[in-house]
């Protein structure tokens, strides 16, 4: 049951970096061995 729980935001987004590379993502910054904040300008026309 998720009634009432808070998800924090590091969960909500997941998948492997190179899921991230694949769809146009660029590698911000290294936050453990594995673990990388992405991020992706998108057009707000499409």
């Amino acid at each position: 049951m998720t009634e009432g729980r808070v998800a924090h935001g590091r969960f909500l987004f997941t998948g492997t970096v190179e899921l991230f590379d694949d769809h146009g993502f660029d590698r911000v910054r290294q936050v453990g061995k594995h673990a990388w904040i992405v991020s992706r300008t998108v057009d707000p026309e499409r």
